[in-house]
């Protein structure tokens, strides 16, 4: 019976060890680390996601018998995002410090493509959906206003599924190359209007390079918000 009672504790100890593991110093330090980063971000009212990084299984750390403290320098995080590197330190029962790394995310939202995009394809409210997406940053060049995608012509070819950039979007092309048009032509004192030549397509608020028509000279012209070719 005595025999019966003994395998019984011991496996009922081995039972909680295994649900309630004994704490060691360096899950008490990314326990620690976790900890002050979220009270951090959190403390703003940011949406945030923190992972700390667990470092190297063959490092062992005394348990330490207070909780572990967190350098200043890291608490006071100026609402970085994506890698940061948190000191987390005991000095009891004996001294030790460790720096650990964490990554730091906040929900971006992003304007994705909703099907193929062809290249000079004016863009519509049904080509492009909303996305959120746990990032450090918003891609480099994303445009976040739908309002602004809208009506813009495609440069290239735009696949399912893809960020809206500003370098893949132009204003619509007023101007195709080949076409012969009218150009102002500014000078002090006076104005006057040439034929001309467009030698680029061009949308409005861009400069193109354009040929008279008569002379054959090359000329720069910059085409005017009204859609009319301006040589100064």
């Amino acid at each position: 019976m005595t025999l019966c009672l003994l395998l019984l504790t011991m496996q009922s100890k081995a039972a909680l060890a295994k649900t309630n593991p004994a704490k060691t110093g360096v899950s008490q330090a990314v326990q620690a680390a976790n900890e002050q980063l979220s009270t951090t971000y959190q403390a703003t009212d940011n949406r945030v996601k923190i992972t700390v990084k667990n470092p190297d299984t063959r490092l062992r750390l005394t348990t330490c018998t207070h909780i572990p403290e967190t350098s200043a320098a890291a608490a006071a995080v100026p609402l970085k995002f994506g890698r940061v590197t948190i000191k987390v330190s005991c000095d009891q029962p004996q001294q030790w410090s460790i720096y650990l790394s964490a990554l730091v995310l906040r929900p971006v939202i992003t304007w994705n493509s909703t099907q193929n995009i062809q290249r000079n394809a004016i863009i519509g409210a049904g080509d492009i959906s909303q996305s959120e997406t746990w990032l450090a940053q918003p891609p480099v060049g994303a445009i976040q206003n739908g309002d602004q995608i809208i009506g813009m012509q495609a440069r290239q070819l735009i696949q399912p599924d893809q960020v809206m950039k500003e370098r893949l979007l132009r204003q619509p092309l007023v101007i195709k190359k080949g076409h012969q048009l009218t150009a102002q032509v500014h000078q002090p004192g006076f104005s006057i209007s040439t034929q001309v030549i467009a030698l680029q397509d061009g949308a409005k608020g861009e400069t193109i390079r354009v040929e008279n028509s008569k002379t054959g000279k090359l000329l720069f012209a910059k085409i005017s918000p009204q859609g009319i070719l301006v040589i100064e």
